[in-house]
């Protein structure tokens, strides 16, 4: 892999690492079907239980929400079990090039916050570098100390807001595309690793 940081990477929890993102890294063109995600996957090192469902089988309220969903066969519904609580994310597979990345976008209406709560949280996407390997389920997410650094030393140039709780990408879908198709392969992009094994698959 090409060096794109030059630094060594902090590997750092999936989903609590990343850098946010305001607009999403797909379009209806780029989505594609990921079924073999489908049933129940486990985390053994942090006690999770990673299930993925067809979005369609879901009773959501998709306005209240404001998820933008160009196809409804090919996006998901993840729910991430744990000691700490439960969260719900509705997840999309994208294909550029010869690689496949998975966006995250949060589930509001799992919040136990109120809706005037819930009303001041600003829902971003997140995203992950997909991939199986001997079965398992393996999650690279883009590694935010590094690429914040980058940012700050102007070896990556992408459209950003720096807030209080740190970096936020306001980039475009096409911008986001390029970005990560042009760093998918760079070590220290995307090396903030979880493997999930199978547990159950949905019949």
């Amino acid at each position: 892999m090409k060096k794109l940081f030059g630094l060594s990477v902090l590997v750092i929890l999936i989903l609590q690492g990343c850098i946010p993102s305001l607009h999403p890294l797909y379009t209806k063109n780029d989505l594609v079907s990921y079924d073999k995600v489908l049933g129940q996957w486990g985390n053994s090192d942090e006690g999770e239980i990673w299930t993925f469902e067809m979005l369609a089988d879901k009773d959501i309220d998709f306005a209240a929400e404001a998820i933008d969903l160009p196809d409804m066969s090919k996006a998901y519904y993840l729910s991430i079990e744990s000691n700490s609580g439960k969260n719900d994310f509705v997840v999309h597979f994208v294909k550029l090039k010869d690689n496949v990345f998975a966006d995250f976008f949060p589930v509001k209406g799992s919040s136990e916050k109120s809706d005037f709560f819930n009303l001041h949280m600003i829902s971003a996407h997140t995203f992950a570098h997909a991939s199986f390997n001997e079965g398992n389920l393996s999650l690279h997410m883009m590694d935010q100390d590094e690429l914040k650094k980058a940012i700050r030393e102007n070896r990556v140039r992408i459209r950003h807001e720096k807030t209080s709780q740190g970096y936020i990408l306001t980039a475009s879908t096409k911008e986001l595309q390029q970005f990560v198709t042009k760093y998918a392969d760079h070590e220290g992009a995307f090396e903030s690793e979880l493997n999930l094994e199978r547990m159950r698959i949905n019949e």
